[in-house]
């Protein structure tokens, strides 16, 4: 599996955001630094989105920590992390996308989590990262870009909308007792 840049398929895209797009980065699985960084701002997500309660009782950083290397296994994943660093090298902020299998052997690109670091939101960083995580899903042959967060989040659907990314579903989650929606968004062409 190759590493893509939205520079590839789109160069004007972003106009005045493609510098940002130089920042990104994939995650080296070998630094435990960075393994670390991403799983505390997942949980961190979890915190923002759900509560600190439920960031509690359900994952431990270690667990996070496996979850973004079984993201990287290619012998049970096909999923990429991206990290995005500002001018000085600080990683701001992350995306992981996966190809996940819906229906009998049918498969969509899924944004399985994103998260920038407060002080630099509303900076065009989610956005590049939302437009590379695109991108490496059609790379994958992928038609249609998912993601799934809390009917509540409302920054994160908004940024999806903005994108062209509409709810397509809900479902209630037992585990956190509230409801979900799931955003989609079918690709104009295809890239292969």
């Amino acid at each position: 599996m190759r590493s893509v840049h939205l520079t590839e398929y789109e160069p004007d895209l972003l106009n005045r955001d493609v510098d940002l797009l130089s920042q990104i980065r994939p995650l080296n699985p070998d630094s435990d630094q960075e393994l670390t960084l991403v799983a505390s701002r997942m949980r961190q997500t979890l915190i923002e989105v759900e509560s600190q309660e439920f960031a509690d009782t359900m994952y431990s950083v270690d667990w996070l920590k496996a979850r973004v290397l079984w993201h990287l296994d290619q012998s049970q994943c096909q999923g990429q992390v991206f990290l995005m660093g500002d001018e000085t090298g600080y990683i701001v902020g992350h995306t992981i996308v996966r190809i996940e299998i819906i229906d009998s052997g049918v498969s969509e690109g899924l944004f399985s989590t994103s998260y920038i670091d407060p002080a630099y939101r509303q900076r065009g960083f989610a956005s590049a990262l939302l437009l590379q995580g695109e991108a490496w899903m059609q790379a994958q042959s992928q038609r249609v870009a998912t993601t799934w967060t809390a009917a509540t989040n409302d920054k994160l659907i908004k940024l999806y909308e903005k994108h062209g990314y509409a709810i397509v579903q809900n479902h209630f989650h037992e585990v956190s007792q509230s409801w979900m929606v799931k955003l989609s968004k079918q690709f104009d062409r295809d890239f292969q």
